[in-house]
């Protein structure tokens, strides 16, 4: 079972994407917005901040329900929450300008061979970087290690139109990604999943 909440947010390009920290406060709000709503709906249960507990690394969970797993994300744009009834991760990125000087800390060198091979074209280019940026990401949060997990302990495999988890110091997950909007959203799980559109639930702002 996996749900994927999201909530489309204002983009101002005022400040050429930049986050201003009322920004960085309204996705967050809007996160926790998403969650409320999906233990509503799918549980009927109402967030209470004393259900909430922290990881040694930071990853929220309620303390009184292990069934239940989430992971929050959100950039500038978009919020997304995930709920499954196993361990998962999310993360979300707006598609922009690729971070050159960040490509030998975060990709192993696979990939960036493939990202070399198709640098001649800007607009894959960008999706493929944000793609496994939100990959690497989403499988960090699902361990729980978050960015205590080092970049180079595991590796992400392109195999056709899907995403293999290859070498790792941690438990193993499936991928799944999709766009939205000119975002990147990743997921991480523990066991094999699917994208339905019946598993996306839009909620206004």
């Amino acid at each position: 079972m996996i749900h994927i909440y999201i909530m489309y947010l204002p983009i101002s390009e005022k400040n050429d994407g930049n986050r201003t920290g009322q920004k960085h406060r309204t996705e967050h709000k809007a996160g926790t917005e998403l969650l409320a709503v999906g233990l509503r709906e799918l549980y009927g249960m109402e967030l209470n901040r004393d259900r909430l507990s922290y990881g040694q690394h930071g990853k929220p969970y309620l303390r009184n329900h292990p069934e239940i797993h989430f992971n929050i994300s959100h950039c500038e744009g978009l919020a997304v929450c995930v709920f499954s009834d196993t361990e998962t991760g999310v993360d979300v990125e707006r598609i922009r300008e690729v971070k050159e000087k960040v490509i030998p800390k975060v990709f192993d060198r696979a990939e960036q061979e493939l990202l070399f091979w198709n640098k001649a074209e800007k607009e894959k280019y960008k999706e493929i970087f944000y793609r496994f940026w939100t990959l690497k990401e989403s499988y960090m949060k699902m361990t729980g290690r978050g960015m205590s997990l080092p970049l180079d302990s595991f590796e992400i495999v392109p195999q056709g139109e899907e995403f293999l988890l290859g070498k790792s110091v941690e438990k193993g997950c499936f991928f799944k990604t999709a766009e939205f909007d000119s975002h990147i959203v990743s997921v991480s799980r523990e066991l094999p999943f699917t994208f339905d559109p019946t598993d996306f639930h839009e909620i206004l702002l």
